[in-house]
């Protein structure tokens, strides 16, 4: 199977996963073929893309957390900020609203400990809308699968993921066209939202029983390893080891998305960032397990090589910025028979992914049968 974004899906394409919607309820079962009904209708539901049938050898883009559960976890997360800043609200009511989190991250810890030898997909993050309830779950995600790579324990991971949740719901008590504003922010607005962890700590300790180690995510996310970050300005080993990997989750989550005054950080250039933060804004320990588990070229992507061909991942386990690719263009030319180069192997180490041809610029024209080598990408002009 291959994720394919819903701008570039045609009729009769077969999906590969089950789709669903925010409240976990099936719209498209697995098996189906698309039709152009159904395309429209998942672009209104502000679908960025699916799974479609399409084996091209190689690894297959498997997600580490099944899609109904991403779907049901964005649901609580959204229904939890709803009342965080709704006047008469009691604690009690609060953790009612609060408790299907509790279970969603049994099922995320059980997901992802089942599949601890998986790469973290990139199309996993940046498959779903709704940014601000989508992020808490990607970050949760994505600080559990690092907490495990740290041998944490399952209590511990369950204490990470609370954290990790929740760990932006003082951004709930910042005016709305703050959190919104589609240009920069003033000095003033920018004081105003770093409230938020100190804020949101507060909240989460008078309205919700939680374990005492979460409460260091919520208040510790927004610390740098160098002390440059708020609220306290903490530095290095001072930063707990939870406030430490939420960070990282969150600066990586928040930078591969789109933004109404920017685009999204590439695949690569986002996996950089963070390695070039080690040391400085993040914890080295933290980024050193980060990049052995984020997968920046996720399988069936496409990638321009340094030395011009154009090529499909077809492997990245334990390879981060170096996969496997199967060469099937050269000088504008479709090969008769891929080459698959392993850009680990010293053989290629003078060959390197130059650029990543987003899902944006892609356009799919099939030439006879479905084969890796007869699937051409165009740029869009």
């Amino acid at each position: 199977m291959r994720y394919v974004p819903i701008n570039c899906l045609v009729s009769k394409m077969v999906v590969a996963n089950s789709v669903y919607d925010a409240y976990g309820d099936l719209l498209v079962p697995q098996g189906t073929a698309l039709t152009r009904t159904l395309i429209e209708a998942l672009k209104r539901l502000d679908f960025n893309g699916i799974y479609i049938e399409e084996n091209f050898g190689g690894d297959e883009p498997v997600g580490i957390v099944s899609t109904i559960t991403r779907r049901k976890a964005v649901s609580a997360v959204k229904r939890m900020f709803g009342v965080v800043n709704v006047e008469g609200v009691t604690p009690k009511q609060a953790q009612a609203v609060f408790e299907p989190i509790v279970l969603i991250l049994d099922d995320i810890i059980d997901q992802v400990c089942n599949n601890k030898n998986l790469m973290i997909n990139m199309v996993d993050l940046k498959n779903f809308d709704d940014y601000t309830y989508n992020h808490s779950v990607n970050v949760a995600v994505l600080a559990i699968a690092l907490g495990e790579s740290f041998g944490l324990s399952r209590n511990e991971l369950y204490n990470l993921g609370v954290g990790a949740m929740l760990h932006d719901i003082g951004k709930a008590f910042v005016p709305m066209d703050i959190i919104n504003k589609p240009e920069g922010l003033t000095d003033v607005e920018i004081m105003e939202v770093r409230k938020h962890p100190a804020e949101g700590l507060e909240y989460v300790e008078n309205y919700l029983d939680v374990p005492y180690d979460a409460l260091s995510a919520v208040i510790d996310h927004h610390e740098r390893y160098d002390g440059t970050g708020y609220p306290a300005h903490k530095r290095g080993d001072a930063i707990s080891l939870y406030g430490a990997i939420v960070a990282v989750a969150d600066v990586f989550d928040a930078i591969i998305t789109d933004k109404p005054y920017r685009r999204g950080y590439s695949n690569q250039e986002a996996v950089e960032y963070i390695m070039g933060g080690a040391g400085t804004q993040f914890d080295p320990k933290v980024v050193s397990t980060f990049v052995k588990r984020i997968s920046p070229y996720p399988v069936g992507g496409i990638v321009k090589l340094s030395n011009g061909d154009i090529a499909r991942v077809i492997m990245c386990t334990n390879r981060s910025l170096r996969p496997v690719v199967s060469v099937y263009m050269r000088d504008g030319v479709n090969l008769e028979s891929p080459i698959v180069l392993d850009l680990q192997d010293s053989k290629y180490f003078n060959i390197t992914i130059v650029e990543e041809i987003r899902s944006q610029e892609q356009s799919f024209v099939k030439e006879g049968p479905t084969s890796e080598h007869n699937i051409r990408y165009v740029r869009r002009r």
